[in-house]
C-alpha cells in the first residue's frame, strides 16, 4: 500500500503514520484539521467523477504511488474542507415540498459522485444544481477566458506613444490590458462534472428530465478582490457561473473512457504517459497536483 508523508517547511519530511504515532515530536505539525489531506480512499475499482477529470497518470499515482503533502501548498486547500463539512451538517430549510440537498452522494455509470447542493421545487418543476470551487483567481480566469495581453499605447489622436530617453528611447509603449475572449474560456471539467450530477439525479427520478434546469458553478476565491488580481478582471471573492449541460452521449463517452484507461493502468501495473492538460505546466510548477514529486521523478527517468 502506498505511504502518504507530510512535508515541513524545515523540508523534513516524514510518514503520517510516524507524526500521528508522536505528534509532540514534530513542533511543526499544525491542528488536526490537516490530517484530511492525507485522507486516501482505498483503490476498491469503484471511481469518483473527479478521479476521472484529473489526468490517467495523477489518477495513477494517487492510487499506487508514496505521495507528499506539502503542508505550506495544502493550506489553502482547507477552505474547500471546511465548506464540504459546513455543508454536511446543512438542514433544509425551505418548504416541506422542496427537496434540498448538500453533500448528496450519486452513481451513474458506476461511478460515484457527491454533489455540494441541489434544490428542486416539484410544484414549479425546477431543478438547481449548485457546485462549489474554492481556489486561486487563476481557476476563475481560466473559466470565462479572461485573458492579458499586451497592447500598443496610442495617445488622443490615435498615434504611437514612444519612450524619450533610456535604453528603450524611440520604441514602442506597451500596456497589458484584460479582456474576455470566449474563445479561451476553458469550462470543460466544470461541464463534465455537473452534468453527471444532472444525469445522475434524472436516472434515478426520471421526471426531473423534464423540469427546468439550472446548473451552476460557484466561485470562492481567496485571492478574488486582491490589488493584484483586480487589475486582472477579478474583483469580488464570490462568481455563480452557469454551466452549460452536456450532450448524454458525449458524457457517457468520456467518463466511460476514462474509467477505461485508468482501469488498463491499474491492473496493468503500467504508468500512463503525462496528463495532456497540466495548464501550460502551471499545475506541475505550482504543486497544484498532490503526486507531482513522484511523477516528477517518473518524468525525469522515461526522458534520461
Amino acid at each position: 500500500m502506498a505511504t502518504t508523508y507530510f512535508r515541513f517547511k524545515s523540508e523534513e519530511i516524514v510518514p503520517v503514520s510516524d507524526v500521528l504515532a508522536d505528534p509532540l515530536q514534530y513542533p511543526e505539525f499544525p491542528p488536526y484539521y490537516y490530517l484530511w489531506a492525507a485522507d486516501q480512499r482505498e483503490l476498491d475499482g469503484h471511481y469518483h467523477i473527479t478521479d476521472l477529470l484529473l489526468g490517467t497518470r495523477e489518477a495513477f499515482l494517487k492510487y499506487t504511488a508514496d505521495r507528499i503533502i506539502d503542508l505550506d501548498s495544502a493550506a489553502p486547500m482547507l477552505a474547500g474542507s471546511f465548506k464540504h463539512g459546513a455543508l454536511d451538517r446543512m438542514e433544509n430549510p425551505f418548504e416541506p415540498n422542496i427537496v434540498f440537498k448538500t453533500e448528496h452522494s450519486v452513481e451513474y455509470k458506476g461511478i460515484q459522485g457527491r454533489i455540494d447542493a441541489f434544490y428542486i421545487d416539484y410544484n414549479k418543476k425546477i431543478l438547481v444544481i449548485d457546485d462549489m470551487k474554492t481556489g486561486g483567481a487563476f481557476s476563475y480566469k481560466k473559466y470565462m477566458g479572461i485573458v492579458n495581453e499586451s497592447v500598443p499605447v496610442v495617445d488622443e489622436m490615435g498615434d504611437p506613444v514612444l519612450y524619450k530617453s533610456g535604453a528603450r528611447k524611440g520604441l514602442q509603449k506597451y500596456k497589458t490590458e484584460t479582456r474576455l475572449d470566449p474563445s479561451k474560456a476553458d469550462t470543460f471539467e466544470y461541464d463534465v462534472q455537473v452534468s453527471f450530477y444532472y444525469y445522475a439525479l434524472v436516472e434515478k427520478d426520471p421526471k426531473l428530465k423534464h423540469f427546468t434546469k439550472q446548473l451552476w458553478i460557484h466561485f470562492m476565491l481567496r485571492d478574488g478582490g486582491l490589488a493584484a488580481v483586480q487589475s486582472q478582471g477579478v474583483k469580488s471573492h464570490n462568481f455563480r457561473e452557469p454551466v452549460t449541460l452536456m450532450d448524454q452521449r458525449l458524457l457517457d463517452h468520456y467518463i466511460l473512457n476514462q474509467k477505461e484507461m485508468l482501469d488498463h493502468a491499474l491492473k496493468s501495473g503500467n504508468c500512463p504517459p503525462i496528463c495532456p492538460d497540466t495548464w501550460d505546466k502551471k499545475k506541475c510548477q505550482f504543486k497544484y497536483c498532490n503526486v507531482v514529486d513522484v511523477c516528477q521523478k517518473i518524468q525525469a527517468l522515461e526522458e534520461s
